[in-house]
């Protein structure tokens, strides 16, 4: 099946049941998804901001926002595996690493590749 695979460039060939054939190409698009509840508190479940598929735009840019529209957090070539946000901020009065305080957060995500930005809000809970 076509399910579950990943972006890229595929070709086809179909053939009916009475043996007509025809070929062709297709190509599988990637569409990030995101998640907007991170409970830091390293139980293994939603630990930190997951982005489905990022890492099919290796140039991108999060950037992370208090209530009061400071910027707390931002990260070039995001990629939930080694770099990621856990509730730690790493501008402003977080730099360094600082914990943030529990709350709702607005997220802009650039994808650096001519599409529009993605924003919304996320919930970080402990």
């Amino acid at each position: 099946g076509i399910n579950n695979q990943p972006a890229g460039e595929y070709s086809f060939l179909i053939t009916t049941d009475q043996f007509c054939t025809t070929a062709g190409s297709a190509t599988i698009i990637s569409n990030i998804k995101i998640y907007n509840g991170v409970s830091a508190n390293q139980d293994g479940m939603n630990d930190w901001f997951i982005l489905s598929c990022i890492e099919d735009y290796p140039d991108n840019q999060v950037k992370i926002f208090n209530r009061a529209g400071d910027l707390v957090f931002e990260m070039d070539g995001y990629d939930n595996v080694s770099l990621y946000f856990e509730g730690l901020g790493n501008r402003g009065l977080y730099l360094g690493a600082k914990e943030l305080p529990v709350g709702t957060y607005f997220y802009i995500v650039d994808l650096k590749d001519g599409s529009e930005v993605k924003t919304g809000y996320l919930e970080l809970v402990r």
